[in-house]
C-alpha cells in the first residue's frame, strides 16, 4: 500500500511536459471551429454539422454580438502564441486562416 501511495506521490510530481505549438494549434482550431458553429448555427448545420439545427434562430442583440467579439479577440490572443515558424508549412496555413477569418 506505501508503494502505491508512492508512486502516485512521485506521478503528481512529474512535471507535466508542455503541448507543442502543433498540439496547442489543433486545439485552438478545434475550440475556434466549435464557438463558430455555436455563433452561426446555419452555417454549421450548410457544412454539415448538425449538433446546432436547434438553434437555427440567429440571435443578434448587442450583447450577442459583444459576446462572440470577446470569444474572437480570445481566440487571436491565444493565437498570437503559437508561433508560426515553430509549425510545419500545412498548420502554418491552418494558423493563417484562423488569424485572417
Amino acid at each position: 500500500m506505501r508503494l502505491l501511495a508512492l508512486t502516485f506521490a512521485l506521478a503528481l510530481a512529474l512535471p507535466v511536459q508542455a503541448a507543442t505549438p502543433s498540439q496547442r494549434l489543433a486545439d485552438l482550431a478545434t475550440r475556434y471551429y466549435d464557438a463558430q458553429s455555436r455563433f452561426d448555427p446555419l452555417t454549421a448545420t450548410g457544412s454539415g454539422d448538425n449538433r446546432f439545427d436547434d438553434q437555427l434562430a440567429l440571435a443578434l442583440a448587442p450583447a450577442e454580438r459583444a459576446r462572440r467579439f470577446a470569444a474572437y479577440r480570445g481566440f487571436l490572443k491565444e493565437l498570437a502564441t503559437v508561433p508560426a515558424t515553430a509549425l510545419p508549412a500545412g498548420e502554418r496555413l491552418t494558423r493563417e486562416l484562423l488569424e485572417n477569418s
